[in-house]
């Protein structure tokens, strides 16, 4: 597998044999909310990790939606027109 240059402060490691490779990133948290995480013992890294997951899908479906404006815009003009394709047969 290559990887491109890591930028200074990451690192590659293994976190288990079954694992996939991870970069470690150092981020800098506000000490107030840190404090308030900490007594609740939540795996910061892995809430760190869900939500940045949760960013890159968010991101990727507006993408997507902003490709895809125009055809989604058309189909819906032609449904306005014309109707839902195969409603006759619909048993409901």
């Amino acid at each position: 597998m290559k990887f491109g240059r890591l930028k200074r402060h990451n690192y590659i490691s293994h976190l288990s044999p079954t694992s996939t490779l991870q970069r470690t990133q150092h981020l800098i948290l506000n000490e107030e909310f840190t404090t308030e995480v900490e007594p609740l013992k939540i795996n910061q890294s892995k809430a760190e990790e869900i939500a940045l997951r949760k960013a890159v899908v968010d991101a990727k479906s507006e993408q997507w939606k902003k490709e895809n404006r125009k055809a989604m815009e058309s189909t819906n003009q032609w449904v306005e027109e014309n109707g839902l394709p195969f409603t006759k047969y619909r048993q409901f």
